[in-house]
């Protein structure tokens, strides 16, 4: 069974189709990456994925079940942004737990601790735990961000251009960070990137976009 099944997607606005009938399978635990010049409708795919936008057209499951009307929060899916948008009054600890306390689904002190402890050893943040957003290097903050997602353990985690803002020598550590994070996991991770040279370096697979298909 696929991680995710996406089927004859369209996405309009006004005349204009961001996703033109799009269809595509993710394997469990894939590594598939969307690359694409920017407008080509790699994010839009990703938030439908997400749940951020419902279809205009099409459908979308995820191990198997029919999600496309189904919200975000309730969705085993989670999602890396282009910038870290760390919480500022919150320390690292605070804000990687942040998902756990919140909504119904919501853990018990000592099981919100385990797991942020767990997400921090994941990328290698050991010891980070107080530190706030200003004392952190961009790389640090993504980490942090990619601690955070991973934290309530999605079945599927989608990034969205994540490296983009950093420079090229932290990039590159990130890259090999990534994929050892994404064997760890075991979670579809679904990529965009316009750089076609790490899409290369990260994926197993990789879904070219141009105009909306």
């Amino acid at each position: 069974m696929s991680a995710i099944s996406v089927r004859g997607v369209t996405q309009a606005y006004g005349q204009v189709r961001a996703l033109d009938d799009v269809s595509l399978e993710v394997a469990d635990r894939e590594f598939l990456t969307l690359l694409g010049p920017s407008g080509c409708g790699k994010t839009t795919l990703l938030r439908v994925i997400a749940g951020f936008i419902r279809p205009t057209a099409g459908s979308v499951a995820l191990d198997g079940r029919d999600v496309t009307v189904v919200p975000p929060h309730r969705r085993p899916v989670n999602m890396v942004f282009q910038r870290a948008t760390l919480f500022p009054h919150l320390d690292v600890a605070g804000n990687v737990a942040f998902g756990l306390t919140m909504g119904d689904d919501r853990l018990p002190r000592a099981a919100v601790a385990e797991r942020v402890a767990e997400a921090l050893a994941l990328v290698r943040l050991e010891g980070y735990e107080r530190r706030r957003a200003h004392e952190l290097s961009g790389g640090q903050m993504q980490r942090v961000a990619l601690a955070r997602a991973l934290a309530k353990r999605p079945r599927v985690l989608l990034l969205d251009e994540p490296l983009s803002a950093l420079d090229l020598k932290i990039r590159l550590e990130m890259e090999v960070e990534l994929r050892r994070v994404h064997r760890e996991t075991g979670a579809a991770f679904v990529y965009v990137t316009h750089d076609q040279r790490e899409a290369l370096a990260l994926s197993d697979r990789i879904a070219v976009f141009e105009q909306g298909r």
